[in-house]
């Protein structure tokens, strides 16, 4: 019964599909449309700042990833799978959501640039001390909390990068806006292998915990000094927007 109601919830938006007015005589073809997008990411992937920004999320500053592994470690911290359930159904929703807007307070007063790399940072450092924890139920759920609260927070840090550096009006700002958030979801997937690797070299969690947070921190000191540099000659946002700055 459960997985029937939760396929209706997912096939819902399906009905909105109808109020959606039809296009009109002059819509492109598909391959004249993937044509359009092939000639858009031939101008994007030569633009300098699409480039640093590519680079910026491909490292893996603040990926985070054990938030897709914590599923997996409930026994190695003895949490029983109702805990897992809801530390990684409920829990790790409420608190993305809470991260989330304090994430987008913090940008308020501090550069997109700046607290994505602080988050990385004070991200990996939470996951080295929680190495040293006892491996409980309540370590478990703090651990689950921690990650998903670093992660929904580095997230509206990156889309505030990805924004900040699209050209009010460019005819490329939706191809931009796509190729960039497809390159900051590249750690997402080999970050999760050597997560990983990490567990099978130690024989336990710490070696994943290790290997996500050495990383993250490593990447994170290799792009600050870069970043700063960007930041301060204003390479990292649209002209327009230096000049709503200035």
């Amino acid at each position: 019964m459960g997985q029937l109601i939760i396929g209706a919830i997912v096939l819902m938006p399906l009905v909105l599909l109808r109020l959606i007015p039809p296009t009109g005589q002059d819509r492109k073809g598909v391959r004249e449309s993937f044509g359009d997008f092939v000639r858009d990411l031939s101008q994007l992937i030569v633009q300098p700042l699409v480039v640093r920004i590519a680079i910026m999320f491909a490292l893996p500053c603040a990926a985070f990833t054990l938030t897709n592994a914590f599923g997996g470690l409930g026994p190695d911290f003895h949490a029983s799978s109702g805990m897992v359930g809801i530390a990684n159904g409920v829990g790790s929703t409420v608190v993305g959501m809470i991260a989330a807007l304090f994430a987008r307070w913090c940008l308020t007063w501090s550069r997109a640039p700046v607290l994505y790399l602080a988050i990385g940072g004070l991200g990996a450092i939470f996951t080295a001390l929680v190495i040293a924890l006892p491996h409980t139920p309540a370590v478990y759920l703090l651990a689950v909390c921690g990650e998903n609260i670093a992660q929904s927070a580095a997230q509206v840090s990156q889309n505030a990068i990805v924004f900040g550096s699209i050209r009010r009006g460019s005819p490329l700002a939706a191809s931009q806006f796509g190729l960039l958030t497809t390159a900051f979801l590249l750690p997402y997937a080999y970050m999760q292998a050597l997560d990983g690797y990490g567990y099978h070299l130690a024989g336990n969690v710490a070696g994943s915990f290790w290997m996500d947070a050495g990383l993250s921190m490593g990447a994170c000191l290799i792009l600050l000094i870069p970043v700063l540099h960007w930041m301060r000659s204003g390479k990292l946002t649209a002209p327009d927007d230096e000049a709503a700055v200035a």
